[in-house]
């Protein structure tokens, strides 16, 4: 989900398969939990995306980012606010599955969104083990964070992987690098736990108000389970959805 011009929207769909994907809008910002009050942000809510200039058209999942007006970045010259981060495959030069990030924008919430350039380089450390902390592979969604300040954008990745840039008057790019020492957010829990795997697919949450702390949802995966409808999910099951706080500092 993500929360922007006082407007809460969700992706649903799986981009490589026959399911539509679609953004959907819910107009109840106090509680979202009622299926029926998500409606289409836009006609049909599908969205509209250009693969022809991509260097691949082969993708996984989408996810969508919206940025203030002042920061909209810019996509072939023309500022866009509107993101789509495209999950990547038969990347050119690439051996490995869903590496980097391609970077689409649109000038509206349901396109058409058009190839601007990769905003995580899916060839830096594709030669390390896929899924690992160096390498940019198995990069499954994550989300973005403006830095405490507003100096920098962090973009949380892979399994936990940190990627930073800068901000300032004269970025116009939205393209990450690796944090140093390729810092992460967490490391699996001992075994036995819900998260004895890894964790994934993480969400920032803004506190509601001013000097709170930030919430951080992830879904949690296991090796194990007892449910014996639970049906497994890349190499462990997801069991949980978990919950960090934090202040920055």
């Amino acid at each position: 989900m993500v929360l922007a011009d006082g407007r809460l929207f969700m992706t649903i769909g799986e981009a490589k398969t026959n399911m539509p994907t679609a953004i959907l809008e819910n107009k109840n910002l106090e509680d979202p939990s009622n299926p029926a009050e998500w409606v289409a942000a836009k006609g049909d809510g599908h969205i509209d995306v250009d693969l022809s200039t991509a260097p691949t058209a082969k993708h996984e999942d989408y996810r969508l980012h919206v940025f203030d007006d002042g920061e909209a970045f810019e996509c072939k010259g023309v500022p866009r606010k509107y993101w789509l981060f495209v999950i990547a495959n038969n990347i050119p030069n690439v051996a490995g599955r869903a590496c980097g990030r391609a970077g689409f924008a649109a000038p509206n919430v349901t396109g058409p969104y058009t190839f601007c350039n990769w905003v995580v380089d899916p060839k830096e450390g594709s030669e390390t083990p896929p899924g690992s902390p160096t390498s940019p592979c198995l990069l499954w969604p994550r989300d973005v964070i403006k830095g405490n300040g507003g100096t920098s954008l962090y973009f949380a990745a892979g399994w936990g992987n940190i990627y930073h840039m800068s901000l300032n008057a004269t970025t116009k790019v939205l393209q990450f690098s690796r944090l140093p020492s390729n810092a992460v957010i967490a490391e699996p829990a001992p075994t036995g736990a819900y998260d004895d795997v890894k964790q994934i697919e993480y969400t920032f949450l803004p506190p509601a108000v001013q000097g709170g702390r930030w919430r951080l949802y992830h879904a949690s995966y296991a090796d194990h389970t007892d449910n014996p409808d639970t049906h497994h999910v890349l190499y462990g099951y997801k069991l949980a959805i978990g919950m960090y706080s934090f202040d920055w500092v």
